[in-house]
């Protein structure tokens, strides 16, 4: 028992380099932890609305271009290719 407490003394005096150490070692892991979980939650998210959109009948390229960045080579094909010819905006002469 007494060895055990001695321990638990040695860690709670560890010189300050040791304890930087320790406590950037955790916010790198907490960072890669949170930005992974975020992600991961995207993908279910937009896999979950691709989904539902077939069940509607919605195109399901045009749901996955709504999560995109704009620089998607997949979206701005998608757009082009796309027939406008009941859009509300104004034609272009």
């Amino acid at each position: 028992m007494m060895q055990l407490i001695n321990k638990i003394k040695g860690w709670i005096t560890m010189s300050e380099g040791n304890l930087f150490t320790v406590c950037a070692t955790a916010v790198i892991i907490t960072l890669i932890g949170s930005t992974s979980y975020y992600h991961v939650n995207e993908s279910q998210a937009m896999s979950r609305n691709i989904e539902n959109g077939i069940v509607k009948g919605v195109d399901p390229v045009a749901v996955r271009c709504a999560y995109s960045r704009e620089n998607d080579n997949i979206c701005v094909a998608y757009a082009v290719a796309k027939d406008h010819s009941n859009s509300p905006l104004p034609a272009k002469k």
